[in-house]
């Protein structure tokens, strides 16, 4: 199956989106990073993958673009071993995006030599950081701003 036919726009709107920022006065235009989540975690990726941000966080990404991509041949085309870095947070309860897209692209990643961290949440479902739905979901969500944080800290300070 081809990608969505609006994946290229989109990603077009944020290459754009990351030129202003770039020349935006009181940003460090070498230092942007993307974070998303579900589809804005597959464009967070894409983004960092041909490094228009020089770092990428995936929360619970729709690797697959929307299930049209199962074997995430976009991913396995456009990271390098010269991509930006990327973090990776899914869980195993995730009945939106299954935990094996994730594992999958780490795969890639490994076969690339693309920068990665990855962190399964056992449990843990889709939006795990927005329903709170359980125990788990709680964890993951405090767990994964802790990562975000130290992540974004660690690839974009100056």
């Amino acid at each position: 199956m081809s990608p969505p036919r609006d994946a290229g726009p989109i990603y077009a709107d944020l290459v754009d989106a990351v030129t202003v920022l770039q020349h935006t006065g009181g940003v460090n235009g070498a230092k942007i990073g993307a974070v998303g989540f579900s589809n804005g975690g597959y464009f967070a990726l894409w983004l960092a993958a041909t490094t228009k941000v020089q770092a990428g966080v995936s929360y619970y990404g729709a690797l697959s673009g929307a299930g049209t991509d199962k074997s995430l041949a976009r991913f396995a085309q456009v990271f390098t071993a010269s991509s930006s870095p990327v973090l990776i947070l899914h869980g195993t309860a995730d009945d939106t995006v299954p935990v094996a897209a994730a594992q999958r692209l780490a795969s890639i990643l490994d076969a690339t030599g693309s920068p990665y961290q990855i962190q399964i949440y056992e449990a843990a479902g889709h939006r795990f950081e927005r329903d709170l739905a359980s125990a788990a979901d709680q964890s993951a969500a405090t767990d994964a701003w802790q990562r975000t944080l130290s992540f974004l800290g660690e690839y974009l300070k100056p």
